[in-house]
């Protein structure tokens, strides 16, 4: 039992070094052509959570983009 935790904890540990890293260059090269910033439907987005580490923040993915009264998002 204590390998296949150690195994599912080093997996998770690679997940999200690797594939978050990886995600965020890819984030960055598709921006270059947009506005730095500008968030579009679709975008994978990292939620904050204060009592959590960056590193273990969820994803998610917006679904709509809702203005305020100066009509920023």
């Amino acid at each position: 039992m204590k390998h296949l935790n150690k195994t599912i904890d080093n997996f998770w540990t690679r997940w999200r070094s690797e594939y978050l890293l990886g995600l965020r260059e890819q984030h960055c090269i598709s921006k270059r052509s947009t506005k730095e910033g500008q968030v579009s439907v679709g975008d994978v987005v990292i939620i904050h959570k204060d009592n959590l580490k960056r590193g273990f923040w969820d994803l998610g993915t917006v679904t709509e983009l809702i203005p305020g009264k100066n009509r920023l998002i």
